[in-house]
């Protein structure tokens, strides 16, 4: 089939699917554009198919559609804002602010941003109660090497607004407690525009930490840093370079807020093929008890994973 056919074809189906969904015959509609939908991943079918799910009342199912081209869904500005709908009907909020961020770094999202606020105002459970269930809830994760599966986190924040998220969490990121949950809600802290400055706990002290300066793992040049760091040393071996990079970034991200400074990263590089493949270099005193504290950090980083097994 040429180009120009199978564009014919895909038109069609468009045309033929937006009939189905004016005249309310969802489930046609729904049966149609699957059928199309497995046979052609295309942005077209798949914003159909969640239209056609939504307009059913099936909001989950219109939003696991949409997550399958969520990248898509953030390049222009009508389907945006779609998606931050399916994401509000499923009292997903931190999860649209999520979805926002990155999408705000580059341009305007003010009409977004004003849904946004407009729908947690009006959906959002406003009681002190709930709140006080969801800071409950939060406690069991809290544990100091408890390993927090990334779905149980997902599913307490359904529900909370960005305000409500602020409140529980800027007290718990004080007190002695999980690491991996502490970089999760500074994360979420930075990318639901929190701008002030508060404690925040690392490891055997609680430290200020300015959110309105806090750079992201993801927005900041560890990763390249680090990709050339190791290729650096494993030049030959691109199979033990990936491994190492993804341990790495796994564990950078782990210490957030607290994120290594640029002239570190070859430290911890240092010590992690130490540890792998015995590579040794010399290094003064003051650079080895320095490597001696990451090692330190690495086990119990490690610890933290290992309890996913368990």
């Amino acid at each position: 089939m040429n180009k120009e056919s199978f564009a014919d074809s895909y038109q069609r189906a468009i045309q033929q699917a937006n009939q189905l969904i004016a005249q309310k015959d969802y489930p046609e509609a729904i049966s149609f554009l699957i059928a199309h939908y497995e046979k052609e991943s295309l942005m077209g079918y798949n914003q159909l198919l969640a239209q056609a799910y939504f307009l059913q009342g099936n909001h989950l199912q219109a939003l696991q559609v949409a997550k399958e081209m969520m990248t898509d869904y953030r390049k222009i500005k009508e389907t945006r804002i779609f998606y931050v709908q399916l994401l509000l009907m499923n009292q997903q909020f931190i999860q649209a602010w999520v979805f926002l961020y990155p999408v705000a770094k580059e341009i305007d999202v003010l009409e977004e941003t004003q849904l946004l606020l407009e729908m947690e105002a009006l959906l959002g459970n406003q009681s002190e109660q709930y709140l006080l269930e969801k800071t409950e809830q939060l406690k069991q994760f809290l544990a100091p090497d408890f390993y927090v599966h990334s779905t149980a986190f997902t599913k307490w924040l359904i529900g909370l607004t960005a305000n409500q998220f602020r409140l529980i969490a800027i007290s718990a990121i004080q007190e002695p407690t999980n690491s991996s949950v502490i970089a999760r809600i500074c994360e979420i802290l930075v990318k639901t525009g929190e701008r002030g400055t508060h404690l925040v706990y690392d490891g055997d002290q609680v430290r200020p930490v300015a959110f309105a300066e806090l750079q992201l793992l993801e927005d900041s040049p560890l990763p390249q840093i680090l990709q050339e760091s190791l290729s650096k040393r494993l030049a030959k071996d691109s199979v033990l370079q990936e491994m190492v990079y993804q341990e790495l970034l796994g564990h950078f991200a782990y210490c957030f807020p607290f994120l290594p400074k640029e002239e570190e990263v070859d430290d911890w590089v240092a010590v992690y093929l130490a540890d792998l493949i015995q590579i040794k270099e010399p290094v003064d005193s003051a650079q080895r008890q320095y490597r001696q504290g990451i090692a330190e950090k690495k086990r119990r980083i490690q610890t933290y994973f290992e309890n996913a097994l368990k």
